[in-house]
């Protein structure tokens, strides 16, 4: 090996690639507003992560859809055709952008973007699910939107926050006349129509109220619903509007 042969350090390499064009040099000021975008970019995924979570959990909790799990694979199905998969994708697509951005970073390479996934969602869900379920903030942003208090777009999200049931299966309404082991539902969702809700025989009478909002599953023939399972909702999950028949005399 000739030992006059000069072997390129690093800079030496670094520059002759700057020379020849294959690398751009950029000011540290380049470096700093790319750095702090990236942070608000993070900043601003987390609280829309921490926004779809919320509402994603508000709009489960309005509906009366969660105990629809403990209902068998029929409740399971009925849960998965109901679960706003929108907000989730929606989710998902804001966290694969920041990981796209942060992949950029040198460090962002050491970084496995399962650590990232992780961390948005365990303080995206925390944080979402305690406003849902430890304040009132998402039913009092609900009823102003049924006064049509908020800007459009908001409005709109949260007016078509409750879902309803699809035809046939699941009902969804107010409770009217309550029976030894039946009751009557008035159903908004369907123009308002009355339904006589029987339960099975050895299912105990519901320690249901007049007024009280229900989601119903069960089989409807000819105007009666042969319940499955009974539980009660969020009265706010009935949309406006909706009102007790005159009482029959």
């Amino acid at each position: 090996m000739n030992s006059d042969e000069h072997t390129p350090t690093v800079q030496e390499r670094i520059m002759a690639k700057i020379q020849d064009h294959e690398l751009t040099m950029h000011s540290r000021l380049f470096f700093v507003v790319r750095v702090v975008a990236t942070a608000l970019l993070a900043f601003m995924v987390l609280l829309i992560s921490i926004f779809l979570v919320n509402f994603l959990f508000f709009t489960l909790r309005v509906n009366g859809h969660e105990p629809l799990l403990a209902l068998g694979s029929r409740g399971a199905w009925l849960f998965v055709q109901l679960f706003p998969w929108w907000l989730l994708v929606l989710d998902i697509v804001c966290i694969v952008v920041l990981e796209n951005v942060l992949r950029t970073f040198k460090f962002g390479y050491r970084s496995p973007v399962l650590y990232l996934f992780l961390v948005l969602v365990v303080v995206a869900s925390a944080i979402g699910i305690g406003l849902d379920r430890g304040t009132d903030v998402n039913d009092r942003i609900l009823r102003h939107a049924d006064r049509g208090d908020l800007p459009g777009p908001l409005n709109s999200l949260y007016q078509e926050a409750r879902r309803a049931p699809p035809q046939g299966g699941a009902y969804r309404g107010i409770v009217h006349h309550v029976m030894d082991h039946s009751f009557t539902l008035v159903d908004p969702d369907r123009i308002e129509s009355e339904f006589l809700v029987e339960l099975p025989e050895n299912h105990p009478t519901p320690p249901l109220s007049e007024g009280e909002a229900v989601f119903v599953l069960g089989d409807e023939k000819d105007g009666v619903i042969h319940a499955v399972d009974v539980h009660p909702i969020d009265p706010d999950g009935i949309p406006p509007g909706a009102h007790m028949p005159p009482a029959q005399l």
